[in-house]
């Protein structure tokens, strides 16, 4: 449990925590102990020690430990509760993938009809990579390359289309030749017109990709998005 909170101060004393940050703690642990019944290793921690970058440091120390990283995006309604940022520098400090599950929920069967988002980047190689374990057999699987030149669909073992094959995901592949601030709309219209239910993606600013770093965090996604640094 990591929510935002200001230390109460009474005159020129600061308390740690606030009442608000002390009752949502034990809504939400009462929560967990009812969803997490059964489950060995169950363990719920409070990371929150009153500032963002205690946040990022405790929740990335112990991601390091773990093979991948599950975060909510954060709710429309109440923006404050968490900073923005928070999955890509979680992923950047911890070097662990996460996937971040939409606001609205996840589909019950993922990784049927995967769209891979393909730079050329260190950190989008590494999301493909990591995200090998969460395609299904036989998926309808798309690569999306943006803003970079020549063909992705040419054959040669230097190409992804190749390296998934290797992998036994069979792809198809789509060139987008210039990036542009239309890239996460053009994202989303192929999500929905392919029928994706799994985005995979670099998680940080990458050539030709700021915008797209940006809005995959901030604005809601209709599917899972798995990220990597």
């Amino acid at each position: 449990f990591g929510q935002r909170a200001e230390a109460e101060q009474v005159g020129i004393i600061f308390t740690w925590p606030n009442p608000d940050y002390l009752e949502a703690a034990s809504g939400v642990r009462a929560t967990f102990e009812r969803l997490t019944q059964g489950i060995a290793g169950a363990e719920w921690i409070d990371i929150n020690r009153g500032c963002d970058e205690e946040i990022f440091k405790r929740l990335a120390n112990m991601a390091q430990y773990a093979d991948l990283l599950l975060l909510g995006q954060g709710d429309p309604e109440t923006p404050l509760l968490n900073a923005e940022e928070l999955p890509e520098l979680v992923a950047a400090i911890s070097g662990r993938p996460i996937l971040l599950v939409p606001h609205r929920g996840w589909l019950k069967q993922t990784g049927s009809r995967p769209l891979f988002v393909w730079d050329g980047s260190a950190e989008s190689a590494r999301a493909i990579k990591e995200s090998l374990p969460l395609i299904r057999d036989h998926a309808a699987a798309v690569v999306l390359s943006i803003g970079l030149p020549g063909s992705v669909d040419k054959p040669g073992s230097g190409d992804i289309v190749s390296f998934l094959a290797s992998h036994g995901i069979q792809s198809s592949a789509e060139r987008h030749e210039f990036a542009a601030e239309g890239s996460w709309a053009l994202i989303l219209a192929r999500l929905a017109s392919l029928g994706c239910d799994l985005l995979i993606i670099g998680a940080h600013e990458q050539a030709g990709f700021p915008f797209v770093r940006c809005d995959v965090v901030r604005e809601e996604s209709p599917v899972p998005v798995l990220m990597a640094s």
